[in-house]
């Protein structure tokens, strides 16, 4: 009798383990099949995003201020001071004035480089090879609206068009075939609009082109002044249109 009272109370154990193993694996499987599922793309996350989205989100914020320039105009309003930052270090500082760039120091990073004009307010994002400019520039303003399209070639800048906010062009340059041995900012070929689109201010100062010129206009679009330049860019001609 005793015998067999011991037998069954070793079987009773032996199932109670034998229960509680298998609970625990199924328990494992439950938790390896959960963690091995692929996800519905439209399935959220804990911050109300899906997965596709957060990615996005992350990998904007990764990069968000990975290189930033910050210029301001200096003081004397003679140049502007840039200081380009690496996860907020500095790492380069350069001058610029009409489009050209000196005395720079560090090591300006290639490639893509977001900026921030702090004395006009605006923002953008620019390329960089070889610490030079390199590609396409945009800048805009404070709202958002386009204000500047660049493209640079090694540092130099060869064509520009800026906008006025409501969208219209205000300046278009071409650059590519500036007139050599000259000073003057204005060479190449180039056109500055009123507000209405009307012509106000027009010249090209070119190697290839032999008569060069600025040409003023009113808001009627009536000619006011014309200049000619020879070929170092000095003034040769004037001619007043004014009506006496």
């Amino acid at each position: 009798m005793r015998d067999t009272r011991e037998k069954t109370v070793t079987i009773i154990f032996i199932f109670i383990l034998l229960a509680g193993v298998m609970f625990l694996i199924n328990i494992f499987n439950l938790s390896l099949i959960e963690n091995l599922k692929i996800k519905d793309p439209g399935e959220k996350s804990a911050a109300g995003l899906t997965p596709k989205a957060a990615s996005r989100k992350f990998s904007r914020e990764a990069v968000k201020d990975k290189y930033l320039r910050k210029e301001r105009l200096d003081v004397s309003r003679e140049y502007s001071q840039s200081v380009i930052y690496e996860d907020g270090v500095e790492i380069a500082r350069f001058k610029t004035k009409n489009h050209k760039t000196y005395d720079a120091q560090g090591e300006i990073p290639g490639g893509n480089v977001k900026f921030v004009n702090e004395s006009k307010g605006t923002y953008g994002i620019e390329q960089y090879r070889r610490g030079k400019r390199n590609g396409d520039y945009a800048e805009y303003y404070r709202e958002g609206q386009i204000k500047k399209k660049a493209y640079y070639f090694n540092g130099k800048i060869m064509k520009v068009t800026e906008y006025y906010i409501d969208g219209t062009v205000r300046m278009e340059v071409d650059y590519t075939d500036n007139l050599m041995f000259t000073d003057d900012i204005e060479v190449g070929v180039g056109k500055v609009y009123y507000r209405d689109g009307v012509l106000m201010y027009e010249w090209s100062l070119t190697n290839s082109n032999p008569i060069r010129y600025k040409i003023s206009y009113n808001k009627k679009g009536e000619l006011v002044e014309t200049k000619y330049y020879d070929d170092k860019g000095d003034l040769i001609e004037r001619i007043n249109h004014r009506k006496k």
